[in-house]
């Protein structure tokens, strides 16, 4: 018997998420989120994101340059994150 699981776009936004945070030198482009969800990441995730970023385990980064600026369209973990990246994801997943 073959089982399958039907991802609801919820599941599937955090899951396309947390798997961008795992590649911590690539992160999560907002526009790459937008473009494949419709939605905005920070209107998604705005309070964990920004909760996250206060504690200094998330930053937003500039694409190209990896500059780290309020501006910049890509979310990533930061040294910090990288380290307690599992106190991170479980921020995302509980409800």
């Amino acid at each position: 018997m073959v089982s399958k699981e039907i991802v609801g776009s919820e599941q599937e936004m955090q899951e396309h998420l947390l798997m961008g945070l795992r590649l911590t030198n690539e992160g999560v482009s907002a526009e790459a989120f937008h473009t494949r969800f419709g939605r905005s990441l920070e209107n998604v995730f705005s309070k964990e994101i920004d909760e996250l970023i206060g504690l200094g385990l998330l930053e937003w980064a500039d694409k190209k340059t990896s500059e780290v600026s309020k501006t910049s369209e890509v979310l990533r973990l930061t040294p910090r994150g990288r380290l307690l990246g599992n106190q991170v994801f479980l921020r995302f997943v509980e409800d």
